[in-house]
């Protein structure tokens, strides 16, 4: 009985996993284990990104975030209106959860706290809330300021509009 209970939470952990779906082809990063702190390695995906010329799309979802988990199913559910849009970017699916230790984002030479991070790339948002989202150039600079939470994210017209690159 307890194999059974164990197996069966298994698959509920991650079939509700709050992440972005491998059909919009996201570089995922996660933390490793640690208990003092979590380090979110984003040097490869800005490298990508320069390589291809692309705005990077970063999501940061926990996987015990109940509207997290909500945005996945919607991502699913509307990959073929949405599938292009997040074509033109880099997509970084950074997957952590909503207590832990210490979070740190990596860019490069720099290790950064939360409140750096946001710091450096312009974002002005006071909290941190999830689902947050960003769009950046490759250089780690904001594009737009991008609405946080999930409301603005469960309706396709109005996420393909926030996902519109603004012209230079």
């Amino acid at each position: 009985m307890r194999q059974i209970l164990a197996v069966w939470m298994c698959f509920f952990v991650f079939s509700t996993q709050a992440a972005i779906p491998s059909d919009y082809s996201p570089v995922v990063v996660e933390a490793p284990f640690s208990l003092r702190e979590r380090v979110f390695d984003l040097t490869p995906a800005i490298e990508m990104a320069r390589k291809a010329e692309k705005p990077l799309f970063l999501y940061l979802g926990a996987t015990d975030c109940p509207p997290c988990v909500e945005y996945k199913r919607f991502l699913s559910s509307h990959r073929s209106e949405l599938k292009e849009a997040f074509s033109e970017f880099v997509v970084i699916d950074i997957r952590t959860w909503l207590r832990g230790p210490t979070m740190y984002l990596k860019a490069e030479d720099k290790r950064l706290t939360f409140n750096q991070f946001k710091t450096l790339m312009g974002d002005t948002s006071k909290t941190l809330v999830f689902p947050s989202f960003w769009m950046l150039s490759p250089e780690m600079k904001q594009l737009k300021q991008l609405p946080s939470g999930v409301k603005d994210y469960l309706n396709v017209n109005l996420h393909l509009d926030i996902l519109k690159i603004p012209t230079q």
